[in-house]
């Protein structure tokens, strides 16, 4: 890490003001972090943390009580400043105002970006920092419904979005492949493998609240429905389309009461996010329900019931003190008015247009599909398209082919009226509207990024340099600085980055209650020729020649394709003083085969490919004496990534068992 390029003038986002002076803050072992009111005490605790880890897990502050002296670090409330602003000011003390707890995230956020390593020092220049964001709504959505997520990475998800102040984070829980929440009410709801429990969706929660991201729930409805949640409200005569009954009772019903799960987990969220988009109107053809529902109303078509269910759907999430987001889905005009007061979030220019929704007053979100999605980690814009991008400027998949639109783009507050670059196809894309439209600070809320489809090891790989480049875009989009600049700052921070999404890994194991680490993982080297896995037995311990990888998820495709076929077998051996219960984490990407002491406790036959990290938790009790794990996974198919196995003691912490190498 180059210190030349350390310090408060290379914060990402660009902040509106900075101000640098001489004099350092030196971060030593006397530095206390101190919140100034209890509410941001949960910060305090935080931050502490990320001072240490950032500058390289040396010289850690401590959380204290009372009024700042020389060398602290201050949290303070300041009701005389704006919601989300926030004042750093360095000098004898390390001062935080804001006027909210999500202002002083952020600016403890630039606190972080702003402290230099060199050599054996580890300060903070003395610098003043204004800063407040050009857009409230910063938003990032991930799509967990078509590939399964850790925990893990959903924490790395909320740190990389408060290093970077993006404040929301949207989780697409529903989809046509899976249902992840765990319903209480409707336990049969949720797809096996792919959902969290209740515990940990309440870890992630508090896990995000303390970082100040607020975690949006998306239950995307009446379309992309699953076939457990169509059986719940099925269509008469149930169709294969992809759709709920939209005008029964019990859809209502059940929905409510899934709402209501969901915001008794998802506290702090001020939004509720119904999806409402891509509806399939052929699925309901043939409901009797929806044609007795039409003749009744006297409705022209079923795209009115469209319009009815996002009505009715509104009542129920303002009942749970909730406001209601939509995806653009449907015209402005209709025989149904929709209420303003919904949020519309645009992806495309195709059903309303953004000027239209904003004149039926409509609060809107851009998320703009070119450049601000991610489908995949080659299915993404350019870093530099996405920095061009201002939050004025809508657009679809034309914008992939067309790039120079940005370079024709007006200037924010230049835009009179709605102005249209691309309005007819043309080779190559099939949806090619661009368009700006005129500034509009009160009905704009800002802007999210969104990943489709991504697998859960793609997701900080593909969005840790584009997600900051659409926060600088939002935060401060007048900022007159270069992408080469931008590109520079963002380099200077990565490593801190790194160091603090690894500490989200070792924090999760740290801190779990009663489980205590105690066995690393060795490899076996050898590929044995192909077998049923079903009936395969663990090789022999003579053939054995084991290697240790300390990786937390060992990533062996390259060496797997090589292979071609056949099986990679990973153990471990260890030796217990006594009797003890433990658990076996195992996480694997591909079929896989586990043995205890030669005997066979796990077998996931499929796995589930391409490439996602499956994972199991299985509960054993050890004798006294030396045991060994084998872990059998296949290769056959070219398509396994690689195996993580850890081993932890639920109780009697005073015995520890041995390693045997």
């Amino acid at each position: 890490m180059n210190s030349r390029y350390l310090g408060p003038e290379n914060i990402v986002p660009r902040p509106v003001s900075v101000q640098v002076s001489a004099g350092r803050f030196a971060v030593t072992d006397r530095c206390r972090v101190i919140a100034g009111d209890e509410s941001l005490a949960p910060l305090a605790r935080v931050l502490a943390r990320d001072v240490w880890t950032s500058i390289g897990k040396v010289a850690r502050p401590r959380v204290a009580d009372g009024a700042p002296v020389s060398g602290d670090i201050s949290l303070a409330l300041d009701p005389a400043l704006a919601h989300e602003q926030y004042v750093l000011n360095v000098c004898e003390t390390a001062t935080i105002r804001g006027g909210s707890y999500q202002a002083v995230c952020s600016g403890a956020a630039s606190l972080v970006q702003s402290m230099v390593r060199r050599h054996a020092d580890r300060y903070i220049q003395h610098c003043v920092v204004d800063d407040t964001p050009y857009a409230a709504f910063r938003g990032l959505m991930v799509d967990i419904a078509r590939q399964p997520h850790t925990l893990e990475t959903l924490k790395q998800l909320v740190v990389l979005c408060w290093f970077y102040k993006i404040r929301y984070l949207q989780i697409h829980l529903t989809d046509t492949q899976a249902f992840t929440f765990p319903s209480t009410r409707f336990p049969r709801l949720a797809t096996p493998h792919n959902c969290l429990s209740l515990a940990e969706w309440h870890a992630l929660e508090a896990f995000s609240s303390e970082r100040g991201v607020t975690i949006v729930p998306e239950l995307d409805v009446p379309g992309h429905a699953c076939e457990n949640l169509k059986r719940l409200c099925p269509t008469r005569p149930r169709t294969g389309h992809q759709v709920i009954n939209p005008v029964s009772e019990r859809t209502f019903d059940v929905l409510d009461t899934l709402i209501g799960e969901m915001c008794a987990v998802f506290k702090s969220t001020p939004y509720f996010h119904i999806g409402a988009d891509e509806v399939s109107y052929a699925g309901w053809a043939n409901c009797r329900d929806c044609a007795a529902e039409m003749k009744r109303l006297g409705l022209g078509g079923v795209e009115e019931l469209y319009r009815r269910f996002i009505v009715r759907m509104n009542d129920i999430v303002k009942s749970h003190g909730k406001r209601t987001i939509v995806w653009e889905g449907f015209a402005a005009q209709g025989e149904t008015a929709i209420p303003n007061d919904i949020i519309i979030q645009f992806f495309d220019v195709y059903y309303m247009q953004p000027e239209e929704a904003i004149g039926l007053g409509h609060d809107i979100i851009n998320s703009c599909w070119g450049p601000l999605y991610v489908a995949g980690p080659h299915a993404a814009s350019p870093v530099e398209m996405i920095y061009k991008w201002h939050p004025a400027l809508y657009g679809s998949s034309g914008l992939y082919a067309l790039p120079d639109a940005f370079d024709h783009a007006p200037a924010l507050g230049e835009t009179a009226e709605p102005t249209f670059f691309y309005d007819k196809p043309f080779a190559g894309t099939y949806f090619p509207r661009v368009k700006a439209i005129p500034e509009n600070r009160e009905k704009t809320l800002g802007a999210g990024m969104a990943t489709w489809e991504m697998r859960d090891a793609d997701q900080l790989p593909a969005l840790r340099r584009r997600l900051a480049a659409l926060s600088e875009r939002i935060w401060n989009p007048r900022s007159t600085r270069s992408y080469a600049d931008f590109s520079r700052r963002v380099d200077v921070q990565d490593d801190r980055l790194t160091a603090l999404l690894d500490d989200v890994l070792q924090s999760g194991r740290d801190d779990a209650p009663g489980m205590t680490e105690f066995v690393r993982t060795f490899r076996i080297t050898d590929v044995l020729p192909s077998a049923s896995l079903a009936t395969l037995s663990p090789p022999g311990a003579t053939a054995w020649h084991t290697v240790t990888f300390p990786e937390p998820f060992a990533d062996r495709h390259a060496e797997l394709s090589a292979a071609g076929t056949g099986m990679v077998f990973y153990a471990c051996k260890f030796e217990c003083g006594d009797a003890m219960r433990l658990v076996v984490h195992l996480g694997y990407d591909g079929p896989v085969k586990l043995w205890v002491d030669g005997k066979a406790v796990f077998t996931d036959p499929s796995g589930t490919n391409p490439a996602v990290v499956d994972s199991a938790k299985l509960g054993l009790t050890a004798p006294a004496g030396p045991h060994e794990i084998v872990v059998g996974l296949d290769a056959n198919d070219g398509c396994a990534h690689g195996i993580f196995l850890r081993l932890q003691r639920t109780d009697r912490p005073d015995l520890l068992p041995r390693l045997v190498a």
